[in-house]
């Protein structure tokens, strides 16, 4: 039998979900969920801690009794360079950007497929103010990598477009995908609740040229509540 507790959380959720409670607005107090369902304190506290690891409700100020609605991240399709699939309500921070020149800076997985030097390039990507993705991308020396550094720390700046811009040409991109539950490390990655039940979705992608040649092993970690994923396919 489920757990009386886990029947309110899917009711509540369902209402956050539905816009019942819009986003920003005052969530309602404990007392007045334990007199709406007829409950003790303690299984109201396990559906709202649930929904608080979910990222859906957050303590507002300085007043914990006082939560709020956190807004529900837009869903959108992935298509490539993230400040143009998300326009205007997308920024992207970038973290770090250095240039490996040795083999041994390499991670071992990197290792495999490239050789130094490899621009290393690590960004957070946010769409609405929250982060939704965090991206660390290795970059052979199919350019010039010191001003591929340069356009790449400048705002708005697009990784595919800059490496056109200095005579690459990637025109293919292929992603292994592994869904999960966050991390310890993804959960700081993201900024997520402690012990979230947010899921995750880890994406490897490789783009190559024309020709075969990789020009980018990127590796992902995405909120998968914030984008819907198409693929296509041929039936054998």
């Amino acid at each position: 039998m489920r757990k009386k507790w886990m029947k309110i959380y899917n009711i509540l959720r369902d209402r956050i979900m539905e816009e019942t409670y819009p986003p920003g607005s005052d969530f309602p107090t404990n007392l007045e969920l334990m007199k709406e369902f007829e409950v003790h304190s303690g299984t109201i506290q396990n559906a709202v801690n649930q929904l608080i690891r979910d990222g859906l409700v957050f303590s507002s100020g300085s007043n914990p009794n006082r939560r709020k609605v956190r807004p529900v991240p837009y869903r959108s399709s992935r298509k490539g360079d993230f400040l143009e699939e998300h326009g205007d309500p997308g920024r992207e921070e970038l973290v770090e950007i250095k240039i490996l020149y040795e083999d041994e800076d390499l991670p071992q997985a990197i290792q495999e497929e490239m050789k130094a030097p490899v621009l290393f390039y690590h960004t957070k990507q946010y769409r609405d103010d929250i982060l939704i993705s965090v991206t660390r991308s290795y970059i052979p020396n199919v350019v010039p990598l010191k001003e591929l550094r340069e356009l790449l720390k400048q705002p708005g700046a697009m990784i595919y477009n800059c490496l056109k811009k200095l005579g690459a040409n990637p025109t293919d991109c292929r992603e292994n995908l592994i869904a999960s539950l966050a991390t310890a490390t993804e959960m700081i990655d993201l900024d997520l609740p402690p012990q979230s039940s947010i899921p995750v979705v880890q994406i490897i992608r490789r783009a190559y040229e024309p020709d075969g040649k990789l020009v980018q092993l990127c590796f992902m970690v995405d909120r998968a509540d914030c984008y819907e994923f198409e693929y296509k396919f041929p039936l054998f």
